[in-house]
């Protein structure tokens, strides 16, 4: 192992994977920058992504998440979790829904709280927000579910 940065304990192993305090450093190096490089260049070329049980806990991440639904109002992205119980009223907890809207950067306002309310009474997904919509039944049970949720995105009053 070779050190990333002599100030942080923290090791290149030479994988395809890069934890720790320096994973932002270690973007700079290959082959960390080139997968970075693909990610970006992927999410731009997208119009819709699915995000599968992602914790959204990394900032270089949710920046990219961040700007792809600036672009335009056509990007979406379908969120695949499983949270047993929400809060009853969002941003009083620290639940997925807390962590989407703060890696999303997204206004209060922007908050589909009724969404929010029929996935806690049972609905397995909803808009959360104009642009994202959250599957609350875990990524087993999307595989049985994708074409209902596909067919809802789809046909939903935010597709532009």
């Amino acid at each position: 192992a070779s050190r990333i940065d002599e100030n942080r304990k923290n090791f290149s192993y030479n994988t395809f994977i890069t934890t720790g305090v320096s994973k932002e450093i270690s973007l700079n190096y290959s082959p960390y920058n080139h997968y970075y490089t693909k990610f970006v260049s992927d999410l731009c070329k997208s119009d819709t992504i699915i995000i599968i049980g992602y914790s959204f806990n990394d900032e270089h991440i949710n920046r990219c998440l961040s700007s792809f639904l600036k672009i335009t109002k056509k990007k979406k992205i379908i969120i695949v979790d499983y949270q047993k119980e929400l809060s009853q009223s969002p941003f009083l907890m620290d639940d997925i829904i807390t962590n989407i809207h703060i890696a999303l950067n997204y206004d209060l306002e922007m908050f589909n709280h009724n969404e929010y309310i029929d996935i806690n009474n049972g609905n397995k997904f909803g808009w959360i927000y104009p642009q994202v919509l959250f599957y609350n039944n875990g990524y087993e049970n999307f595989l049985n579910d994708y074409k209902e949720v596909l067919s809802s995105y789809s046909d939903s009053i935010y597709t532009v």
